[in-house]
């Protein structure tokens, strides 16, 4: 089996890139259980589906391409531009009377 990994920086983004020519699966059944909350699993594991929600948290997103047969390509991809963050209120230090 070949793989090849590429990272791509765009103005906007980065895109890491990992493609084979294996055995391919269903993505769609792969995600499946990604919109139910608690549901337990036990055809795969929650790899991808993690790593997605993970991703999307950063404001990033996963792409997965395969098929029975015909191999995968999954592309991570996140923003280079930087979130904002919450303010954390600052604390006066107590003055001594």
């Amino acid at each position: 089996m070949d793989v090849l990994v590429t990272f791509h920086r765009h103005p906007d983004r980065v895109e890491l890139e990992v493609s084979d020519d294996g055995v391919g699966f269903d993505p769609a059944a792969t995600f499946a259980g990604e919109r139910a909350p608690g549901a337990v699993r036990t055809d795969r594991g929650f790899g991808l589906p993690a790593a997605r929600a993970r991703l999307r948290e950063c404001g990033g997103d996963l792409d997965v391409s395969s098929a029975p047969g015909r191999g995968t390509m999954i592309r991570a991809s996140v923003s280079v531009r930087p979130r904002p963050r919450p303010v954390e209120p600052s604390f006066a230090p107590a003055t001594a009377r």
